[in-house]
C-alpha cells in the first residue's frame, strides 16, 4: 500500500502464501475498509480480506472445493472480485476453478456456490436486471442465474434461467448493454445474445484469435 501523495510506502504483506505457478492475474478489489484478494493458485485456494489501512487480515476462507483432477492446473482461477446486491444484501461474488461462491463480505461467510466446472475462469461477474451471469473459464460456458433464487448453500438447476456453450469468451469480459450481451469467443468470434433469453441475435468472425474484452462508447 503506497501513500498517493508521497509514494511512501505504507504497508506490505509477503506472506500470503500461494503458488500461482504460470502467474497470477486477479486483480485487488477495495470496498469500504477492506482490500479482497482471490488467490487460487496450484497449491492453495482462498479468499482473503485486509484491512485497506493496515493491511492486517481481517479474514480468510478456504475455497473446499473437490476437484476433478490432483493437477494444480486443474484448481487454478484468474478471477476478480465482484461486489453485488444480491437478496438486498451487499455480497461478494468470487469465481474459481469449477465453482462460483458468494460470500459475506464482512465476514467471508459462504452464502452459496453454483458448481459449472472449467478452470482459469477470469470474467468478473455481472448482475443485471435480477440475473447473474457466470463464466465458467476453459470450459467455454457462459450462466445466467436468477439472483431470487441464490439462497444457502450449493445452487440448485433450478436457478438456472439459460446457459450458452457456443463461441463463448474464455479469457474476456462479455458486456450488457440495451437488454443485449456481447461477446468475443478466443477464437474471434463475436456474437449478439438475448441477455434475458441467452438467444443468439447474430455471430461474425473477426481476424485472429482475440482475448480483449468489448467496451461500449
Amino acid at each position: 500500500c503506497l501513500d498517493t501523495a508521497t509514494g511512501k510506502k505504507v504497508w506490505e504483506r509477503r506472506d500470503l502464501k500461494c503458488n500461482h505457478f504460470r502467474g497470477p492475474a486477479s486483480s485487488p478489489v477495495v470496498h469500504g475498509d477492506l482490500l479482497y484478494l482471490i488467490l487460487d493458485g496450484f497449491d492453495l485456494q482462498y479468499v482473503t480480506a485486509l484491512d485497506k489501512k493496515t493491511g492486517a487480515t481481517v479474514w480468510k476462507t478456504d475455497r473446499k472445493i473437490t476437484y476433478s483432477s490432483d493437477n494444480g492446473d486443474i484448481k487454478k482461477g484468474y478471477g476478480t472480485p465482484a461486489l453485488l446486491t444480491i437478496g438486498g444484501s451487499p455480497q461478494l461474488v468470487c469465481p474459481s476453478a469449477e465453482c462460483t461462491m458468494g460470500y459475506d463480505p464482512k465476514t467471508g461467510e459462504e452464502l452459496w456456490r453454483f458448481a459449472h466446472g472449467g478452470m482459469n475462469s477470469s470474467a468478473r461477474p455481472v448482475l443485471v436486471d435480477g440475473l447473474l451471469y457466470l463464466n465458467s473459464g476453459s470450459s467455454g460456458k457462459l450462466y445466467a442465474l436468477k439472483a431470487d433464487k441464490l439462497g444457502r448453500g450449493a445452487v440448485s438447476k433450478d436457478a438456472v434461467a439459460w446457459e450458452a456453450n457456443k463461441d463463448v469468451c474464455v479469457r474476456s469480459v462479455f458486456l450488457i448493454a440495451n437488454g443485449l450481451l456481447f461477446m468475443v469467443s478466443d477464437k474471434g468470434i463475436a456474437s449478439c445474445l438475448d441477455a434475458k433469453t441467452g438467444k443468439v441475435q447474430w455471430s461474425e468472425r473477426l481476424d485472429g484469435e482475440f482475448s480483449a474484452s468489448p467496451v461500449l462508447a
